[in-house]
């Protein structure tokens, strides 16, 4: 349709006809299209509904009766050759074109004949009654309409262009809907010839002469108006010349959508009806009909935003006088109940009085702002419980590297990401300092949320948080988890940064005894540095009458597909362990951490041929994951230390909840794992990288029921005698009572 507007709306800028009958030929004339096309689409999935079923295709006409089918097909006639009897004018040479359109759409698709069924054939004709022919009988209508008569070498140029234009896009169509077609069994030329031939054949043949045709066209229709015919010379020149390569056909093709068709649709058009605007101003109607129907200017970012700024702020200027108001009144109705009829408190707010209680309380223990640089991701659940879990009135910020999303207002730059790039490419512009800004945006909005203490999770990103939190006067917590307190590339990355952090913060949490010590030994006050483990939920610690007898033995490893937890090490026990457990099963729950290990552990179950006795879950949920360690027989896990970077972990929540639930577990002595399993007590340890001694004791346990029993309730009895972890949500509470500002 862009392509038949455009050739239209070229001849009535040469014509310069009155606007009243130039935007009416336009109207017409977009009806008529409007109407020939849905025949055309019509006809054609009521041709192909049994084809389309099979490929999986939507097809309109399937969810339409016989009746309501035969009622569309006359409505879209109707439509389509209704402008021809109420405005256009035409010759027996348009009717016999307008005539052929039918023809071809009846042996295009219509059985028994149904051309389509032959490629050659088919792209041919569908490229006449979607392109060649409405472009001729369109055109010759406003050359008669307008009261001119149309000459041999004008329409035969048109022929030129439009026939290789149209195979062009046909066999495009055809390469991109191969699959589909492949399905149906429906006949495709892009089946039939590989897509580099076809490309070939669009390269050498279609494109040159489609680029002939149009400059002639242009030239042979022009020459009765310089202005359009010049303008749109030179700019396809330009536009050619833009799109050159150094080999014939000296332009750019490829596959798909090409250049020549916004030439087509914004050049032509937008030019046109520059001049006809030009010539007569009422043709602005068509300019902004043309911007709303045929470019993306609509849509635009920009436009977009506006609108719905606009909406909103016509909405605030409407709703504040009547905030305003209520407010007034609501507050002198209070303060007269309160001191002229002295009604309480309780009586006053009525059935808001408890809330008003709970927002006095949450206003004295003062407000928390908790940091991260995921928001809810599926290995960081004790970071999602703690924040739901905290009684305080919390604000979750996240992102990376800077965390600047706020959980209930969006992006502090705005949640339009168009004008966010604007905004920093204005800032670079400027020269301004990125980061400063960052930090004064941030620490604005902590000051308007009255925060009295910040609690940041991992070190890297509280290092992103200490300048606001600098600015504020904010007391800042971070909580060091593992990678962020060991990989030695990391600490080398940051070591002056880190050596600040330790300054700025108040509270130094690390949640295994180990990475206490590491934070001490770079540079930490040691008055600073607290233990803490992370925080994991209270559904662990229901008692849970765990039946350790069972006909299934199923190990279980939960975590991250990460080196430091190992997977691949893990499975690699399993297989020992299976010569002497040849009926074990091992379920591993967790999905990729970024280092490609899930696919990895996949293939090498599938190399050993083991995969039907490994089940990988994937990442699951809390309550997930709670399900299948209670299914469980034995909890896995062999964290180490890595090699290169010597990363480690700190003490994982996996372990923390596998004991709770009573499972027996076999383990490394790595970090804070060894700091709550004690060996041969209350789970099995052995050393990292010990293969061997890992399967050993998956093989003990899985031999040994009233070892499975013995430890199993050792370890769940261990865990809720821990006060760290039986009290942690109380002990972090006093630790943001002890730093938080007193307000």
């Amino acid at each position: 349709m862009g392509f038949l507007v455009a050739v239209l709306c070229f001849y009535l800028a040469v014509q310069q006809p009155d606007w009243n009958d130039g935007l009416f030929l336009l109207f017409l004339a977009f009806v008529a299209v409007l109407g020939l096309g849905s025949l055309g689409h019509v006809l054609n999935d009521w041709s192909d509904i049994e084809e389309d079923r099979r490929a999986g295709k939507s097809n309109t006409m399937s969810r339409l009766s016989l009746p309501q089918r035969f009622l569309s097909l006359i409505v879209v006639v109707v439509i389509g050759y209704l402008p021809w009897f109420v405005g256009l004018k035409s010759n027996p040479f348009i009717i016999t074109l307008l005539g052929l359109e039918l023809l071809l759409f009846l042996l295009y698709s219509v059985r028994p004949v149904r051309l389509k069924r032959f490629p050659q054939v088919a792209i041919v004709l569908d490229a006449l009654y979607a392109y060649v022919n409405p472009s001729l009988f369109l055109w010759l209508t406003f050359v008669a309409s307008i009261g001119n008569e149309a000459k041999l070498i004008e329409t035969v140029s048109l022929f030129v262009w439009t026939l290789p234009m149209g195979l062009r896009h046909i066999v495009n169509h055809h390469v991109m809907d191969r699959e589909n077609d492949r399905v149906s069994s429906t006949p495709n030329l892009a089946n039939i010839y590989h897509p580099s031939s076809i490309l070939n054949w669009i390269r050498y043949v279609l494109v040159p002469i489609e680029i002939f045709g149009a400059l002639l066209f242009i030239i042979l229709i022009g020459m009765e108006n310089v202005w359009p015919c010049t303008g749109l010379a030179i700019t396809w020149i330009v536009v050619v010349a833009l799109n050159g390569s150094s080999k014939f056909p000296f332009v750019k093709v490829r596959l798909g959508a090409a250049w020549m068709d916004g030439f087509y649709l914004k050049a032509v058009v937008g030019i046109s009806l520059l001049i006809l605007t030009m010539f007569q101003i009422q043709y602005g109607i068509a300019v902004v009909l043309f911007i709303l129907f045929f470019t993306d200017v609509p849509s635009h970012p920009l436009l977009r935003i506006g609108l719905k700024r606009l909406i909103r702020a016509a909405s605030n200027l409407i709703k504040k006088p009547y905030k305003a108001a209520s407010l007034l009144f609501n507050w002198n109705l209070y303060y007269l109940r309160k001191w002229v009829l002295r009604w309480t408190e309780e009586r006053n707010w009525g059935k808001h009085y408890a809330l008003r209680l709970e927002e006095q309380r949450l206003d004295a223990k003062g407000n928390v702002a908790i940091f991260n640089q995921n928001f809810s991701k599926f290995s960081e659940t004790f970071i999602d419980g703690q924040r739901k879990s905290l009684d305080y009135r919390t604000y979750y910020y996240y992102g990376h590297p800077k965390p600047l999303m706020e959980e209930s207002i969006g992006h502090l730059m705005g949640n339009e990401s168009y004008l966010r790039e604007l905004k920093y490419a204005f800032l670079r512009l400027m020269g301004w300092d990125v980061k400063e800004y960052e930090d004064n945006l941030l620490a604005d909005n902590l000051l308007e949320h009255k925060v009295s203490v910040i609690l940041v999770h991992f070190g890297p990103t509280a290092v992103q948080v200490m300048n606001a939190a600098e600015k504020t006067g904010i007391p800042l917590i971070v909580m060091f988890h593992g990678y962020d307190a060991w990989n030695t590339s990391q600490l080398e990355e940051l070591q002056e940064d880190y050596d600040k952090l330790f300054q700025v913060a108040t509270g130094v949490i690390g949640v295994s005894r180990d990475i206490c010590r590491q934070l001490e030994g770079l540079g930490c006050a040691k008055e600073k540095i607290e233990y803490l483990p992370a925080q994991i939920s209270p559904n662990y610690f229901e008692a849970f009458d765990r039946t350790y007898e069972t006909n299934e033995l199923t190990f279980l490893s939960v975590g991250r597909f990460s080196k430091t937890k190992s997977p691949f090490l893990l499975l690699t026990a399993f297989r020992i362990a299976l010569k002497e457990l040849p009926a074990a099963k091992l379920v591993m729950v967790g999905a990729d951490d970024g280092e490609g290990l899930f696919e990895v552990c996949q293939m090498m179950a599938k190399a050993w041929n083991i995969d039907e006795q490994v089940s990988f879950k994937g990442a699951l949920t809390a309550v997930e994951v709670h399900t299948e360690m209670q299914k469980a027989t034995v909890f896995v896990q062999h964290s180490v230390t890595t090699v290169l970077h010597g990363d480690k972990e700190g003490t994982p929540v996996g372990i923390m909840e596998a004991m709770a639930v009573g499972l027996p577990i076999v383990a490394t002595d790595h970090a804070g794992i060894s700091e709550m399993i004690a060996k041969e007590k209350t789970g099995i340890l052995v050393t990292e990288y010990d293969l061997e001694a890992m399967a050993e004791g998956m093989v003990r346990f899985g031999k040994n029921v009233e070892l499975r029993r013995q430890m199993g309730k050792a370890a769940a009895n261990a865990l809720r005698k821990n006060e760290t972890v039986m009290d942690n949500l109380r002990l972090i509470s006093e630790l943001i009572d002890r730093h938080k500002l007193k307000r």
